[in-house]
């Protein structure tokens, strides 16, 4: 959704950040693979070993505060495609809001939008047979 607003540094590491979302409760789920081409193109990962703390510093010091919520936004998203927003899944976006200084009222506010706008999503999905 945002993602085009994106410059390409702030690409790849949104998409260093996206490969640690996915992989936060273990299991790599269609819907968030399906989720992740329609940004990437690539049915494939990102093939980095750099630390996940590293790549939020780096987010962080390149991206505006606007820029990081409309981050936190699409991960959020990514991680609600499975309706399966668990403990581990939490776990990983309190890192993420934490790397990138962003509150716990403006997460909270994010969250629910994104629970929002995949419920919407599929809803609209649901009607027009996708």
């Amino acid at each position: 959704m945002f993602l085009n607003q994106f410059n390409e540094n702030e690409k790849q590491l949104f998409f260093g950040l996206c490969k640690y979302a996915v992989m936060a409760d273990g299991v790599v789920e269609l819907g968030e693979m399906e989720y992740l081409m329609s940004f990437f193109d690539t049915p494939a990962l990102p093939d980095t070993n750099e630390p996940l703390e590293e790549i939020l510093q780096k987010f962080a010091a390149v991206t505006s505060g606007q820029t990081k919520k409309m981050a936190v936004f699409e991960l959020l998203v990514l991680l609600k495609q499975d309706n399966d927003y668990d403990e581990s899944e939490q776990g990983f976006m309190q890192k993420v809001i934490r790397g990138l200084h962003i509150s716990i009222d403006d997460y909270d506010a994010l969250s629910a939008l994104a629970y929002e706008y995949v419920t919407l999503s599929q809803k609209i999905n649901n009607v027009i047979d996708v």
